[in-house]
């Protein structure tokens, strides 16, 4: 009788476990036909989506520290939709961690799976040269830079933005949330910027603005999230010292001649006069020199940047690791070898400016595929 008894026990147990499986199955399918539903929507509402791939080898050699190799993925996935004649919308998912200079993915952890996450989504009106953004957007959305000085590719502003085009004339401004501390002393950044686009004689174009950068709440608090801890602080409390109301400007040089595509000169300059620190990026480019068949894009710059003279939380996260207080040089070399697809190759030489010390040498070689 108890052996009858536990039979039964266990034949019960395994109609509970079939009856469980079903569901879960039952549930995936559910999940993925409300999937195939919405995307049916989005479709026929319009969104187009674009996505892109790139696989990257990076070698990291950093006086001091063990050399390391690894292999990097990225892959976003972004849409955009024309609400009506004035509104837009977009978004854009991202592999990567909450670093926000960054959407690289280490390939690590046994195979485990790895986190997308929302790299921006925003709302926009624009009306006669006017446009007013809200949300979470792309930098170049809210100014025109002509370097990654001090805001790194990666890096995406949230906040509202407000611009102006008019016969080459450009005005932005923006009221950027730095974080969200539970009260109502939050610490902000103020933009606002000028500049003109001039098409000058001999087939040279240029671009030219300034930059005033205001900020509220950071001077007397403690290091902002994220922030690579390069910012002077007070011995006691931990707390910055400066504030950061900056003034930038930048330039751009383009020629365009039948045997060269394109050659680029630019420069940007910043100033922090609470500090007396200071920072500039000098940078050429050259594109599809003569040969056409594959177009290829060679790129020199060479950046200085003092530790206060901007907060250290939004430069080019490659660049000794996203910090301030560095001196050196970026190269970088890319080829369009066919439809889509691009192969290209980064290498960093930089140093601390503490004494010249800890150099660092960064190569990164890319494989990248847009769809």
């Amino acid at each position: 009788m108890k052996e009858r008894q536990k039979e039964n026990v266990e034949m019960g147990k395994r109609r509970k476990k079939g009856k469980k499986g079903v569901k879960v199955k039952m549930k995936k399918y559910l999940i993925l036909m409300m999937i195939m539903v919405v995307a049916y929507g989005q479709l026929k509402a319009g969104i187009n989506f674009q996505s892109d791939v790139r696989l990257r080898y990076q070698y990291q050699d950093k006086e001091g520290s063990v050399p390391r190799a690894r292999g990097r993925v990225r892959f976003r996935l972004r849409g955009d939709v024309q609400v009506n004649d004035s509104m837009s919308a977009g978004f854009r998912l991202a592999t990567g961690s909450d670093d926000p200079t960054s959407t690289n993915q280490t390939l690590q952890r046994s195979f485990s799976t790895h986190d997308m996450r929302f790299d921006y989504a925003f709302i926009k009106y624009s009306a006669e040269g006017m446009g007013l953004l809200g949300g979470k957007f792309t930098n170049s959305s809210l100014l025109w830079t002509p370097s990654d000085l001090i805001w790194g590719g990666d890096v995406n502003p949230e906040g509202i933005a407000l611009s102006y085009k008019n016969q080459g004339l450009f005005l932005n401004s923006g009221i950027l949330v730095l974080d969200e501390q539970g009260g109502t002393k939050d610490p902000l950044m103020y933009v606002a910027q000028a500049g003109k686009t001039f098409d000058l004689d001999w087939n040279i174009s240029a671009n030219a603005a300034v930059t005033y950068y205001g900020f509220e709440n950071v001077k007397g608090g403690a290091p902002l999230p994220k922030a690579s801890k390069t910012n002077a602080t007070d011995n006691n409390t931990g707390n910055l010292i400066y504030d950061y109301n900056a003034i930038a400007a930048g330039l751009s040089l383009n020629l365009d001649y039948t045997f060269i595509d394109g050659i680029r000169l630019s420069g940007e300059f910043i100033t922090n006069p609470d500090s007396n620190d200071t920072g500039y990026l000098a940078e050429v480019s050259l594109n599809d020199l003569i040969y056409e068949k594959l177009p290829w894009r060679l790129t020199y710059g060479y950046r200085r940047l003092e530790n206060d003279a901007w907060i250290d939380t939004t430069q080019d996260g490659s660049a000794y690791g996203g910090k301030t207080g560095i001196e050196g040089s970026k190269a970088s070399f890319s080829v369009d070898v066919a439809r889509n697809t691009t192969l290209s190759a980064v290498y960093f030489d930089m140093h601390s400016l503490d004494n010249d010390a800890l150099p660092e040498r960064l190569l990164q070689l890319n494989v990248s595929v847009s769809m």
